[in-house]
C-alpha cells in the first residue's frame, strides 16, 4: 500500500495594506502565480492563488506586515493519504467523485463585491425575479445578460462585471459617486513640530521628513498633475508622524494666600429628638468660613433626649502671604504636568522633561 499526496485547488485572499502594488511585484518575482488580481479601493486588492503558492505568500505577508484575510476556497483540498483495497471505500470513493463532477455543474455560491450604499440583499432579490439563483445550472447563467440586469434595476450601479469561477458566480460592483461627496480640502497640520515620518496617499506633497511645519501649514494639496500639465482634484490623504512640542509654564513669586478672620460671625441653632430637627436654620450667609460646633442634651433620658447644637460660623477673608517656593514645587510641577498631558490628548507621548528656573525672584515651572 503506497502512501501518496494529492493536492490542488485554488484561495481567494483580500490584501490590505499601503503600497500593495509594489508588494504584488514582488510576489510576482518570487514565481508565485497569481490570478483575477481587483482592487476593491486604493490600499484593499483581491486575488486568487494556486494552493501551493499560498505558503509562500503567507511568509511575505509576515515579512512586510500586509493584512492577509482568506475569502474562499475552491477546489479540492482534502488529500486522499491512503488507498485501501476494499471495494465499499472504493466505491464511496467513486461516488463522491461524481457527486463532485456532477456538481460543478450548478452554481452554489453567489458573490456580490464593492457595495456600498446598495444592499446585498437587494441585488440577490433582482437576480432570483430574473431565474439567476443558487442551484441554478452554470449553462443556464450568461454573465452579460446578468451585468445588464443590474444596470437596468439599479441607478447607482456604474460598472459592473460578473464571472463564473468553480462553483461560484461572482459579481464586482462600482457604485456611482456623487461628487459633491467629495471634500477637496487640503490637509492642514493641527500642531507645530517635526515630520519624522511621510507617506503620501492621494494629492500633492508640501512637505517632506525633517521639514519643520508650523500650526495651520498646509501638508497636502487635494490635487494632481496628469500628463498634459493640468490639475485634477483629489481628496487630500497621507500618513504623518509629528514629533511635537507640549510646553506649560508656571510663575510663582513665593507669594500664596491664606484665610483669616474678619470678626464677622453667624451663630446657627437647633433642637432635635430623636434626629428630628425643630427648628429650620438659615443658611451661613459667608462664602468663606471656618466652624465651631458644640452640642449637648436639654434633657437626656431614654424618653425625651431633646438635644441642642450650637453652630458658629466665622467669615475669613483671603490675604496675600509670604510662602517659600520649595514648600509649594511639587504642587507646581504636578499642576504643569497635568496641563501638558491634557494638550497632549490623543498623542503618543515619547518623553517628558521638566525645568525650574529663576529671574528677578520669580521661579518659572516649565
Amino acid at each position: 500500500m503506497k502512501k501518496f499526496s494529492l493536492s490542488c485547488g485554488k484561495i481567494k485572499v483580500r490584501l490590505q495594506g499601503l503600497n500593495v502594488e509594489k508588494f504584488l511585484n514582488i510576489l510576482q518575482s518570487l514565481n508565485i502565480k497569481l490570478i483575477d488580481i481587483k482592487r476593491e479601493s486604493y490600499n484593499i486588492f483581491t486575488l486568487t492563488v494556486n494552493q501551493g503558492d499560498y505558503k509562500k505568500l503567507k511568509t511575505e505577508i509576515d515579512k512586510y506586515g500586509y493584512k492577509l484575510t482568506v475569502l474562499d476556497k475552491l477546489g479540492i483540498y482534502k488529500v486522499i493519504d491512503f488507498l485501501f483495497t476494499r471495494f465499499a471505500f472504493v466505491v464511496s470513493c467513486m461516488s463522491l467523485i461524481l457527486v463532485y463532477l456532477i456538481s460543478n455543474f450548478f452554481v452554489w455560491k453567489i458573490d456580490v463585491n464593492g457595495l456600498v450604499n446598495i444592499s446585498r440583499q437587494d441585488i440577490i432579490a433582482c437576480l432570483a425575479k430574473n431565474n439567476i439563483s443558487v442551484g441554478k445550472t452554470k449553462n443556464n447563467i450568461k454573465t452579460n445578460f446578468v451585468e445588464d440586469i443590474l444596470r437596468t434595476n439599479f441607478k447607482d450601479v456604474g460598472l459592473v462585471s460578473a464571472y463564473l469561477y468553480g462553483n461560484s458566480l461572482t459579481i464586482n460592483v462600482n457604485e456611482k459617486i456623487a461628487m459633491d461627496d467629495f471634500d477637496y480640502k487640503p490637509l492642514v497640520s493641527n500642531y507645530s513640530g517635526i515630520v519624522r515620518a511621510f507617506e503620501l496617499v492621494s494629492g500633492s506633497s508640501n512637505l517632506k521628513v525633517g521639514d519643520i511645519v508650523r500650526e495651520g501649514d498646509i501638508l497636502v494639496y487635494p490635487y494632481i498633475i496628469d500628463n498634459a500639465g493640468n490639475k485634477k482634484s483629489i481628496i487630500a490623504k497621507a500618513n504623518i508622524a509629528l514629533e511635537v512640542d507640549f510646553n506649560y509654564t508656571i510663575s510663582y513669586n513665593e507669594i500664596g494666600e491664606e484665610y483669616v478672620d474678619t470678626g464677622n460671625k453667624f451663630v446657627s441653632k437647633n433642637l432635635s429628638l430623636y434626629k428630628l430637627n425643630f427648628n429650620k436654620t438659615k443658611p451661613c450667609p459667608f462664602k468663606n468660613y471656618r466652624t465651631e460646633t458644640k452640642e449637648y442634651y436639654v434633657f437626656n433620658n431614654m424618653f425625651l433626649p431633646l438635644k441642642k447644637t450650637v453652630t458658629v460660623y466665622y467669615e475669613q477673608a483671603k490675604r496675600p502671604v509670604e510662602i517659600p517656593f520649595e514648600k509649594v514645587r511639587d504642587d507646581l510641577i504636578n499642576k504643569s504636568k497635568n496641563q501638558v498631558l491634557a494638550m497632549a490628548k490623543g498623542c503618543e507621548i515619547l518623553d517628558q522633561t521638566q525645568s525650574v528656573s529663576c529671574y528677578n525672584n520669580i521661579y518659572y515651572v516649565t
